[in-house]
């Protein structure tokens, strides 16, 4: 994971670098419009692609046992404010759940992990025009698990609610990511990104600006 985000760093910076020098002679010049600057807010929403739940999910469908599996999100919603033109300073909420269920001689039991994540940010970005917006990402997430299972039996059903249960508990760590955002309009632009986040190694999403 260190080595992905270490590699998508490095190569942000080189194809901005590059970039900003083609185009403006060897240093960007602010006054062509950027991408993000001091006063700049975005509202982001972002889907996880790849969930810190899916090889477990694997192990999960490859017993004979198992009814099915399956995870949503993590789903995210962020908000950032430009502090100068470069930097920036947000908070960002997570949720995301997994479910899976196996029956075993006549008794049924259907599982679910549900985790919210709370993630503050500090962000510096590397703004190449008004369209391309090159960022990293670095703060603390704190995350807030709950966990419950059903056992349905031909005598009835039994449920157990847990929060913060020792499979899945409360954890303060470290966040960290790299993405560009590119800017269909003034307001309206997608990103994806890569590195340690909130329960997904990467993030795809839309972000509005205003």
């Amino acid at each position: 994971m260190k080595k992905l985000f270490t590699i998508l760093l490095l190569s942000i910076v080189s194809i901005t670098t590059t970039y900003a020098g083609g185009r403006y002679g060897g240093g960007y010049r602010r006054g062509g419009g950027a991408a993000f600057e001091q006063g700049t807010n975005l509202v982001s929403l972002s889907y996880g692609i790849y969930s810190i739940y899916s090889p477990y999910g694997t192990y999960v469908n490859s017993l004979s046992l198992t009814d099915g599996a399956s995870n949503i999100g993590p789903l995210g919603l962020t908000f950032e404010h430009g502090i100068t033109d470069n930097f920036g300073a947000g908070a960002m909420l997570n949720y995301s759940t997994y479910r899976y269920s196996y029956t075993f001689f006549g008794t049924t039991v259907k599982t679910a992990f549900n985790t919210t994540y709370l993630t503050g940010f500090g962000s510096y970005h590397i703004s190449v025009n008004d369209k391309i917006d090159p960022y990293v990402q670095a703060g603390a997430t704190f995350g807030r698990s709950g966990y419950s299972q059903k056992v349905i039996t031909a005598q009835g059903t039994t449920s157990t609610n847990t929060l913060g249960s020792s499979f899945n508990p409360t954890v303060l760590t470290f966040y960290g990511v790299a993405g560009c955002r590119f800017y269909v309009n003034e307001q309206f632009g997608l990103f994806a990104q890569a590195g340690y986040g909130a329960s997904s190694a990467a993030s795809v999403g839309a972000t509005i600006k205003f």
